[in-house]
Parts: C-alpha cells; structure tokens; sequence
C-alpha cells in the first residue's frame, strides 16, 4: 500500500491545497461569459493536469493516480458545469457547486441546479444496496489475497482486485453517495445500471456503464462538436478524449504503457459507430449474440487499458503484491 501514500506530509498538504484552489478557481471560471468560461475551463483542465503531473514526478504511482484524476475530474466539473449553462441551466450557488463538484462523481450539474426542498424517494434502498455491494467488493479483495498467497496467477489476482475494487467504489460508494444526495433533495441516481444486461456496445457505454463518464464526454465533447463537425466525429472525439482521460489516470501514473489505453477507446468509438450505422439499416444483433457481441469486445482487449505495468505498479500493490 506504500504506492498510495505521498513521500511526505508537505506533498499531501500541497496537493491539497491546489485542489481546494482547484475548485475555487472553477466556481469563478463558470461566472465568465460563455467564450471566455469555455477557454478558461479547458485550459484549467490541461494545466491542472500538467501542473500535478510535473510536482509528483517522483512520488509513488499510486499517490500520483489518485491526485491526476482527482484533479482532472474536478477540472471537467467546471467544462460541464459551462457547456450546460450554453445549453440554458442557471448558474449554481457555491454551496451546491461545492457539492457537485467535490461531493458527487456524476456529472448532470442542472441535479444540483433544481434541488429540491425535500427528500427524494429511494435514498435508503440505494444506501442498503451501496453497503451491500461495498461488501461483496470485500470478498473479492479478501479472494485475491488468498489468491496470491497460493500463487495463482498475478492476472487472476489482479482480475479479482479491480472487480473487487469495482463492487467497493463503482457499486459500493458511489450507490451510498447517490442515496444520501437524494435524501438532501438533489435527483441523484445509481451511476452503473446493470451492465451485464448490455446487448450492444452503444447501450453499455452509453446507458449502463459508468453513466458519470458518459455525461461528462457527452456534455463536453459530444454536444458541442456534433452541430459543428457531425455526429459521427463528435462520437469519435468523445471516445477518444475518454482515451486520453485513462491514459492520465492509468499510463501516466506508471510512465509506461502510453497509447494503450487510448487504442481500446479508440477500438470501442468505431465499434459504436459500426453499430449506429448498421442500425440506421436496421440491422441488430441483439439477445444473447448481443451480448456475446459486446463482451467479447468490453474483455479480449481489456489488457490494453490495464496494461501490465500498471497492473504490477498500481493493482496488485493494494494486497502488498
């Protein structure tokens, strides 16, 4: 677990702090005009990233992760806080971009623009779920250790860890935090719906998988290129900035490996666009092809975003591998 930890308090306390600015900084930058708050926000984005890239160059992979995409998602707060307000949402309060922005992973800022004065109906059923997963995703961790104490594998390890760090945070976590947003009156919802139910590739990246993702993609990239350069090459700069956004969090950390995790995005955008074009045929496989179809293209490449040094450098450090 040593990765994860920062060489020194003051490296903590700097990180911080640059992330409270952070999020500071991104409040004002959604007051500016349009032009200017759009500007500002992606260049906050870039130079966030950089500035955190270049102070922990020397820090362990996994402390650098942990601040690279907290930074980086806080920074695409601000991007879809502006572009909704193109699309005609009200500016937000402080204190509820202070929520949206350090207290929630989605990325629908207009739930935080429209809260209401009352609970929202489900925040129990969601926080009873979210621990309930939070637990299974312990399983697996405790499974992965065993694991590699009777030497089973390192990729069978690490497969057990992320599935079991998938069921902690993704299904876990994220569930406690939508159910306890709602009883505070913001329409927050399960971030993952089902994904082993996908039947194609454009349902589970779009509807199913990590929806926080595909609002943040959408909202930044998607909708403000597709009036200007088409549906299809927005789809295709959507993906591939999902591409670079692992390559940040995945690549960058352990300084090998860079371009993997941006080809399987960039395999999955012409994957999507095969399959809107074949419907535009009506041509669809659905059922269980469907979802042959698509989990064979979600798992076979799978080793090209979790490359093996980021698998040695950053996942099986989390058991002491």
């Amino acid at each position: 677990m040593s990765v994860y930890l920062p060489s020194t308090l003051s490296v903590a306390a700097l990180v911080f702090a640059y992330w409270l600015t952070a999020c500071i900084w991104g409040y004002c930058v959604t007051k500016f005009s349009l032009h200017w708050a759009r500007t500002l926000a992606w260049t906050t984005l870039v130079v966030g990233v950089l500035a955190i890239h270049v102070l922990l160059l020397n820090e362990p992979a996994g402390f650098r992760m942990l601040a690279l995409i907290s930074i980086a998602l806080l920074n695409m707060k601000t991007v879809v806080v502006v572009e909704s307000r193109a699309s005609g949402m009200t500016s937000l309060k402080f204190m509820d971009w202070a929520g949206f922005s350090m207290g929630w992973v989605g990325m629908r800022p207009s739930l935080f623009a429209n809260r209401a004065q009352h609970q929202i109906a489900g925040g129990n059923q969601l926080i009873k779920k979210g621990i309930h997963r939070f637990l299974i995703g312990i399983g697996f961790f405790v499974s992965a250790r065993l694991g590699y104490t009777l030497a089973v594998g390192r990729w069978l390890t690490a497969s057990l860890l992320m599935v079991g760090l998938s069921f902690m945070m993704h299904f876990g976590v994220f569930n406690v935090l939508a159910g306890v947003w709602r009883k505070s009156g913001v329409r927050t919802e399960s971030v993952f719906h089902a994904p082993l139910l996908s039947q194609s590739l454009s349902e589970f990246w779009a509807k199913r998988w990590n929806l926080a993702f595909s609002e943040m993609t959408s909202i930044g990239v998607y909708r403000p290129l597709a009036a200007k350069v088409g549906r299809p090459a927005a789809l295709f700069a959507a993906f591939l900035m999902s591409g670079l956004l692992h390559e940040m969090a995945i690549t960058i950390p352990v300084k090998s490996g860079f371009g993997l995790p941006l080809a399987y995005f960039a395999i999955h955008g012409f994957l999507v666009f095969i399959e809107r074009v074949l419907a535009s045929r009506e041509i669809q496989v659905t059922g269980v092809w469907g979802r042959v179809w698509t989990f064979f293209w979600v798992l076979v490449p799978l080793p090209l975003l979790f490359h093996k040094p980021f698998v040695n450098g950053v996942v099986l450090p989390m058991i002491g591998a």
